[in-house]
């Protein structure tokens, strides 16, 4: 198979799997809405998410800027090393956003973070939203973050400036942790946020706060 026909076939590829996210979409936001946020989240193109591996760390010193909106991770913390570590920790103060989506993510990858932010979790206890942009046009019984056995996973301690989207109490489920320049995104959801009606817009919303875009206001307001 020739080059020019793979890129064609790849190119095909993106645009149906875009296809079928903004499809998707369409099935539980309603067009008014969908239509105001911007066309590369709704077509799953953006945020563009690239997972660091550790093999990919060393190489941030000479190479720092790979082109991503946000990044994930995706290695073991236990087999850094004090030099891996300082590398990593020191490219994203200098201006990286970091997403640790779901409760493995965070249990996973918060300690490297221990500094400036500290994990708990919790049972049967009522999430509440702030008056966040996120929160939009979103009805909190509409949305799902427990997981296994009614359990949260949430920040106990965190710096002045994070940013609070979800909490219990005075802990934080869901947010932005600043770090220096950089900035860590977290959403403590755990296996049965799918079952929430209103996930869908929750997440156009989310993404298109962290890619810096104005967030589409409450439904009263947009006609």
């Amino acid at each position: 198979m020739s080059k020019r026909i793979v890129i064609v076939v790849f190119l095909l590829v993106c645009a149906s799997l875009g296809f079928s996210q903004a499809e998707k979409y369409k099935e539980t936001v309603p067009l008014q809405v969908l239509k105001l946020y911007h066309p590369d989240i709704v077509s799953g193109s953006r945020p563009k998410i690239i997972t660091i591996t550790r093999d990919m760390i060393q190489p941030l010193v000479k190479q720092p800027e790979l082109g991503g909106d946000a990044y994930k991770f995706d290695f073991d913390i236990r087999d850094l090393s004090a030099t891996e570590k300082n590398i990593l920790l020191g490219w994203i103060r200098n201006g990286q956003k970091i997403l640790l989506w779901g409760d493995v993510d965070i249990w996973k990858y918060a300690p490297l973070f221990s500094a400036i932010m500290e994990v708990k979790g919790k049972t049967d206890m009522e999430v509440l939203l702030s008056k966040h942009s996120v929160n939009n046009n979103v009805d909190r019984q509409k949305l799902v973050f427990k997981g296994k056995s009614n359990s949260y996973v949430y920040l106990k301690k965190y710096p002045i400036g994070t940013e609070i989207i979800a909490y219990v109490k005075e802990d934080v489920i869901a947010g932005r942790v600043p770090y220096e320049k950089g900035s860590i995104y977290f959403v403590g959801l755990g296996e049965y946020w799918d079952l929430g009606k209103d996930k869908d817009i929750w997440t156009l919303n989310f993404y298109q706060w962290m890619l810096g875009l104005e967030v589409p206001g409450p439904v009263k307001t947009l006609f």
